[in-house]
């Protein structure tokens, strides 16, 4: 039952000529996965003829500019590090496709091996190996760009007025 507005950026036109729209915002930096779920009793021969893309964009209607990725109706897109945001999920098919399908976002501790190494631990990070301390102790490099938080009351302890600001963390 799906339909397009018109002026609808498709990734996958001309085949393609329907779409419905999903919606999910973010607070903090998040890994994600995203799959395009085929309802039971629902199929889609060619899997060309449905496919998924992303957008991070401030509009209702956004352009190619505002693509963030995409996959044909087999296939999944993952992001290890997605920056705190809303984006929109347009699904589209062509006018042959009759299905009834869902999106499955998985949502997650940042999971990039290098900008989130210290981020979502299970226990915090252990200067000199455990090791007594010198007089001074430096802990790995690493970047802050994809740290992230897993709850506002990690920064309770902050002695700052806009604490709510911050929203990343290394343990």
């Amino acid at each position: 039952m799906a339909t397009a507005e018109a002026g609808e950026f498709m990734q996958f036109a001309p085949n393609h000529t329907k779409s419905v729209w999903f919606q999910f915002t973010i607070p903090t930096r998040r890994s994600a996965e995203l799959e395009i779920i085929i309802a039971a009793g629902s199929t889609i021969p060619n899997p060309n003829d449905a496919g998924v893309t992303v957008f991070l964009s401030p509009t209702c209607l956004p352009g190619s500019a505002n693509k963030l990725g995409a996959f044909i109706s087999s296939g999944d897109l993952t992001n290890p590090c997605l920056e705190p945001g809303t984006y929109l999920i347009q699904v589209t098919g062509s006018a042959s496709v009759s299905a009834s399908i869902s999106v499955k976002l998985t949502l997650g501790c940042t999971d990039h091996p290098v900008d989130s190494k210290y981020d979502c631990p299970v226990e915090a990070y252990v200067f000199n190996s455990g090791l007594p301390l010198g007089a001074s102790a430096i802990s790995d490099a690493h970047n802050i760009e994809c740290q992230s938080i897993e709850d506002p009351s990690e920064y309770n302890c902050l002695p700052l007025a806009n604490k709510n600001l911050y929203l990343k963390s290394t343990w």
